[in-house]
């Protein structure tokens, strides 16, 4: 959500008990100077939203500073916004606002809205905006919500004001301040009549006001803030929709495109002037987007430092979600993960996952009892048992790799260099999980598939077979936990080289086996769906992985806490992640880079059985 902060004088008098009031005048309709924009901003009054008509009324546009709330929002077809309400803060805040006023301090207004969709007005071009002509270069905000409206110390529309007044009588607190300047001018007050009181007290007024335009003519020069929050996902703003319209550009899918942005974003995404915007389109609404003139025709190098500088400007202002940074990162995120979900990968069939949330080593524990449930004696003594630990350990590695989209191809508008970069960096990052994983496996560190550990089969009648098969199944099911009682794993994988794919699946997915016998067999498979086929590229030999095999294959339980192996990433963030940046000074184009955090380890030996097949 980007909020643009409309500020104006305040004027504050109290007096009086019961509930206090406010009311303002806040914007006046015109142009405004706010920072963040090349050029003057002027809301458009028919495109402001006002969700209710009562609002927080905050100080300072901080949540936790609650002055009051609203009763009364009129929003003019001349773009003026005023309001009315209640001071209801029962807080150090709200009793600050009314004390300081009562001290004569100048408050003044601003108005918080969340900017939902802008025009650039280019230099020499005039429309008509709140019943006005304005004069480009200007930055309309055609479409806003109203958020909150606050009391600040300093504002700069002079032609805004707001009183707050306590209701009832003045209670003599006007005049305690009008005495208090006859005495300092030299005045008895005691001896002045009515009548010389009441046209002294036209002179004082006059000089109040003249005060007050001396303070906003003082102040009238200093720019409003624009602060930013972060953008919400159903809003519109012209930021998702250029991303929308990029990855339309590129050429994803635009079903897949909707998966991220609601109805109202694809609208606008898919329209023409969107949909193709380019690389060069993006680096010119950039710069429009800042408030500045995008020349006309391809931009060349002194065009693309102008974009880079304003993508600059809007990211020090808060205007973040339109940035080339921003808007490439994000576009690129997308790209990468169809890419990298796109990889048909086996590790995630056997292998549990975990979350480490740094780069120590870190040891999980498994606890296992000794001992057993026995009858409880006369006496009503229960046995003991105790309590011993199953242990693996894992560290995480950071993956990386970085590619540039040169001066060149930013103006020739390659999008296909654009595209490329992401989805290329999405696939690396899914093989490279995928490589670690049977790297690890086929090493075998400390004998892990071995004869100590009960859960290996060699010589040759471990082949693939039906026979091998139900001797891999029934050494899988004599697995024991720590009381010699069997640990009750069910297979889920078979895991195979590409060499052994087609014997596999014979031997499962075949309900019938047929035999050339005379004497009586079944007519059933009595393996049938024991366990999903599951080829591993990564274990043929023509991959060069040391301890690959043509023969060797695997039976084993799937993602539990029984897998055989772990794969523990970062905070649990299971996919890579993609950043941009403009390059350094002394070049010009974008720097794409992709990374990734995450660990593989061995994990419970009793989770399956391997067959050296030969």
């Amino acid at each position: 959500m980007n909020t643009i902060q409309l500020r104006g004088t305040v004027e504050l008098t109290a007096a009086g008990d019961g509930p206090k009031r406010f009311s303002m005048t806040a914007y006046s309709g015109g142009l405004m100077r706010l920072a963040g924009f090349g050029s003057p901003v002027i809301v458009d009054a028919s495109g402001l939203k006002v969700p209710s008509q009562s609002i927080a009324i905050l100080r300072d546009h901080s949540p936790e500073k609650i002055v009051g709330h609203s009763d009364k929002i009129d929003v003019a077809k001349t773009g003026e916004i005023s309001a009315a309400g209640v001071l209801s803060g029962s807080n150090a805040h709200a009793a600050e606002v009314l004390e300081s006023s009562r001290s004569g301090f100048p408050w003044q207004a601003s108005i918080g809205a969340a900017v939902e969709r802008t025009e650039y007005v280019e230099a020499g071009s005039k429309i008509t905006v709140n019943g006005r002509s304005v004069q480009g270069p200007a930055v309309v905000v055609r479409a806003a919500t109203l958020r909150e409206i606050s009391f600040v110390a300093i504002g700069a529309d002079g032609a805004t004001s707001a009183t707050v007044a306590a209701s009832g009588s003045n209670g003599g607190k006007v005049m305690d301040k009008f005495q208090e300047w006859l005495t300092a001018s030299g005045f008895e007050v005691e001896s002045m009549t009515e009548q010389q009181k009441a046209s002294l007290e036209a002179t004082y007024k006059e000089s109040l006001e003249a005060k007050r335009l001396r303070d906003l003519e003082a102040t009238r020069a200093q720019r409003p803030v624009v602060t930013t929050s972060r953008q919400r996902d159903d809003a519109p703003d012209e930021g998702r929709i250029l991303e929308a319209g990029l990855l339309c550009g590129l050429g994803m899918n635009e079903k897949a495109i909707g998966k991220h942005f609601d109805q109202n974003v694809m609208n606008e995404a898919v329209r023409p002037q969107n949909r193709s915007i380019g690389l060069q389109g993006l680096l010119r609404r950039v710069i429009r987007a800042a408030g500045e003139h995008a020349p006309e025709g391809r931009l060349t190098d002194s065009g693309i430092r102008t974009a880079f500088e304003a993508s600059r400007k809007l990211e020090a202002s808060g205007f973040s979600t339109i940035s080339i940074p921003g808007i490439l990162s994000n576009s690129a995120t997308k790209m990468m993960l169809q890419s990298f979900d796109g990889v048909s990968t086996t590790w995630a069939k056997f292998c549990r996952r975990a979350s480490n949330m740094n780069f120590k080593q870190h040891t999980r524990y498994r606890m296992t009892g000794i001992g057993t449930f026995e009858q409880v004696a006369a006496t009503g003594e229960i046995a003991h048992v105790t309590l011993s630990e199953d242990s693996q350990t894992s560290q995480l590695t950071t993956k990386a790799a970085m590619l540039a989209i040169t001066r060149q191809q930013i103006i020739d508008d390659d999008l296909s260099a654009f595209a490329s970069a992401p989805r290329l960096l999405g696939r690396m990052a899914a093989i490279a999980v995928e490589k670690s994983v049977f790297t690890t496996l086929l090493a075998n560190a400390n004998s892990f598939f071995g004869v100590s550990n009960t859960n290996y089969i060699s010589g040759g009648s471990s082949a693939l077979s039906a026979t091998s098969l139900d001797s891999a199944l029934a050494t899988l099911r004599k697995q024991t936990d720590a009381n010699t009682d069997p640990v009750f794993i069910e297979p889920e994988v078979l895991l195979i080289p590409p060499d052994l794919e087609q014997t596999a699946k014979a031997l499962v997915n075949s309900s019938l086996v047929v035999s050339g016998s005379t004497t009586a067999i079944p007519d059933g498979n009595p393996r049938f769906q024991l366990a999903e086929v599951v080829p591993a590229s990564y274990l043929a030999t023509s991959f060069g992985l040391s301890g690959s095999s043509a023969t060797a294959w695997y039976l084993t339980t799937g993602a539990n806490d029984f897998s055989i192996m772990e794969v523990a990433f970062l905070n649990g963030m299971e996919t890579p992640t993609i950043e941009t940046a403009d390059m350094d000074f002394s070049k010009l184009g974008i720097q794409m880079r992709g990374y990734y955090d995450f660990g593989v380890a061995l994990g419970e030996y009793r989770g399956g059985v391997k067959s050296a097949g030969a």
